[in-house]
């Protein structure tokens, strides 16, 4: 049985979705869709020495993690919408 039209257009939505976020003092980016997946990783490389390789990882890390948090916010609020709920506050002991 296929999925409503509404949750159709939810998925579509979240896979058109783009994501940013910008990490290590603009040294990592790190751009996922509103599904979670990661669609591109950059690293600006002019600026790139050997002391700051482990700030690069880190950075990598973060920036991941922070696009994921940004596509799960998407999915939350998409949700709200397509199905009348009220939106969910942030978790308790989440950063902004």
């Amino acid at each position: 049985m296929p999925a409503p039209p509404e949750l159709q257009e939810l998925h579509a939505e979240l896979s058109r979705a783009r994501l940013t976020a910008v990490k290590a003092n603009g040294l990592v980016t790190a751009e996922i869709d509103g599904n979670g997946r990661l669609l591109d990783l950059s690293i600006d490389t002019t600026r790139l020495d050997a002391a700051r390789l482990r700030l690069i990882e880190a950075g990598i890390v973060e920036a991941v993690n922070e696009a994921e948090d940004r596509s799960a916010a998407l999915e939350s609020r998409l949700y709200a919408r397509a199905f009348g709920a009220q939106e969910p506050g942030p978790p308790s002991g989440e950063r902004s």
